[in-house]
């Protein structure tokens, strides 16, 4: 990605898009709500973590049980004291920014980049929160491919212990 001038200006306008769309409550919009979003907020909120070293066998455990996936939202949570509603819209924040640097990247039109918002796209980034949160990993991956060969491979196996 070249920083030109009018890119940054994109990458910043595409910065606060993400902010306003991740952090409004679009649940009160949507009736019934997110309800996996739901369900991940009452874990975080009623639960400690779930995974164990003791119940790590092999690299099949680590792949099948979300290992990191479950160890970055309680280390967010236990370290950086944030709240699970905040912590579920950064990952949303995460997702929507890197599918829309993407679009950028590859229209050069901020245009294109509102396109993303729609139903399906919302509900993507609003319950599908551990497979949005991979996308964005292998999005960041692919997004560090031209010049940055060998980080982009091992962004590219993060997400197999995420979902």
């Amino acid at each position: 990605m070249i920083f030109n001038q009018s890119k940054l200006i994109y990458i910043i306008c595409v910065f606060f898009i993400s902010i306003f769309f991740s952090f409004i409550p679009l649940e009160v919009i949507k009736k019934g709500g997110f309800i996996d979003r739901e369900n991940y907020i009452n874990y975080l909120t009623y639960y400690s973590i779930r995974v164990d070293v003791n119940d790590f066998f092999n690299i099949y455990d680590y792949v099948t049980q979300e290992w990191l996936w479950h160890r970055i939202i309680f280390f967010l949570k236990d370290f950086f004291f944030l709240t699970p509603e905040f912590i579920f819209s950064l990952v949303s924040f995460i997702s929507f920014f890197v599918a829309s640097l993407i679009v950028l990247k590859k229209t050069n039109s901020l245009v294109y980049v509102f396109f993303l918002i729609n139903p399906i796209f919302i509900d993507f980034y609003y319950s599908q929160l551990r497979l949005a949160f991979a996308f964005s990993i292998w999005g960041i991956a692919y997004l560090l491919s031209e010049k940055y060969r060998k980080l982009s491979i091992l962004f590219s196996l993060i997400p197999i212990f995420i979902h």
